[in-house]
């Protein structure tokens, strides 16, 4: 079970043209945008900037080399949502993403899938509303409560109307 999930509505084209596009002019874009944020990441992982500059090579030159800390490729494909798109604000949002999609585990890039979170999972905007459906028609008690229904609505009509593709985080 997830304890937050938050959804962000993207352009997946975007996200997806990082990915091999060899731009490290982009790399340090990023890192200067998002500086405390991946600062405050390394504090936490206890990592240092080279480790997770590696991971953010491997997305914009195309191929991963580094299978140790997998879960960083997650928190950078995250950076890359909020690059390239905006977080829907949501009252209360379900946190038992797990339950509900058969995966957790859903890019728009090949990034390898982590051992723990943060859980992810990605909707082209065509697919948006037969993945409303799987939302809605989950068996769990929780998808017949009133406000479940309204925040999936509200997060897939939002995608819709912006003609966005959508993409959940679970921690």
């Amino acid at each position: 079970m997830s304890y937050n999930v938050f959804a962000y509505q993207v352009n997946a084209e975007k996200i997806k043209s990082i990915w091999g596009s060899n731009d490290m002019v982009f790399l340090d874009l990023l890192l200067s945008e998002y500086k405390e944020e991946v600062e405050e990441q390394l504090e936490w992982f206890e990592l240092d900037i080279d480790t997770y500059k590696i991971h953010l090579k491997d997305i914009i030159k195309g191929k991963i080399t580094n299978d140790d800390n997998n879960y960083i490729y997650g928190y950078i494909y995250e950076l890359l949502c909020k690059k390239f798109g905006t977080m829907i604000e949501s009252d209360e949002f379900m946190s038992y993403l797990e339950d509900v999609t058969e995966s957790n585990h859903k890019a728009f890039i090949p990034i390898p899938k982590n051992d723990d979170w943060p859980e992810f999972y990605s909707i082209y905007f065509n697919e948006l509303e037969d993945a409303r459906q799987e939302f809605m028609n989950n068996k769990n008690e929780y998808a017949k409560a009133d406000h479940y229904i309204e925040e999936v609505n509200k997060i897939f009509d939002s995608a819709l109307k912006n003609k966005n593709d959508l993409v959940f985080f679970g921690y």
